[in-house]
């Protein structure tokens, strides 16, 4: 018996639940554009038009989780009252000072999709948690099987990043459980 639930917030492909389900606990099934059961939407906030997607997904009950691409649109997206916001490669760069403190005041946790990451990446969002953001959740947002993290292997990159053990073991393992409980 484990006394402690580990959870996946991101996986995109349906046909991976059941490999997903021998590791972790809670496997949340992200699909924008698929039909069907699913838990939680990413959308990509690159227009004003993707504000009313996510008011829509949100009035649905899903666990919605924004992508933004702009700046200006990152505030709005919040106001809205999004569960949290993904971060990777593509988008890292829109993330200074002021973004930060927004993420900060929102109190939304900020998810690393370890898909579109790479180890830089993972570090400075790992690092901003010193000071701006309390919640940091690794996703592995796998579409194939190679693309699969183990929770174990989570924990491993983020101490071989020069992560303390500590916050390593709360992004892993508590971190994903706070993403569940705002829904």
């Amino acid at each position: 018996m484990r006394l402690l639930r580990v959870v996946e917030p991101c996986i995109r492909n349906p046909h991976l639940l059941t490999l997903f389900r021998k590791f972790y606990d809670v496997v949340l099934l992200d699909s924008e554009g698929l039909k069907g059961t699913r838990d939680r939407v990413t959308v990509n906030v690159r227009r004003e038009d993707d504000i009313y997607r996510v008011k829509s997904y949100k009035e649905r009950g899903l666990t919605v989780i924004i992508k933004p691409f702009v700046k200006s649109l990152t505030k709005r997206a919040l106001d809205v009252g999004v569960d949290g916001v993904q971060v990777d490669s593509r988008n890292v760069d829109i993330f200074r000072k002021g973004q930060l403190n927004l993420l900060r005041q929102y109190d939304v946790p900020v998810e690393v999709d370890l898909s579109g990451s790479d180890f830089s990446t993972v570090r400075n969002v790992a690092l901003w948690s010193t000071r701006f953001v309390v919640d940091v959740v690794l996703a592995s947002c796998s579409s194939d099987p190679s693309q699969f993290w183990h929770h174990l292997s989570k924990l491993a990159l983020l101490t071989s990043l020069g992560i303390e053990e500590s916050d390593a073991f709360h992004y892993v393992y508590i971190s994903p459980l706070r993403l569940l409980k705002k829904k």
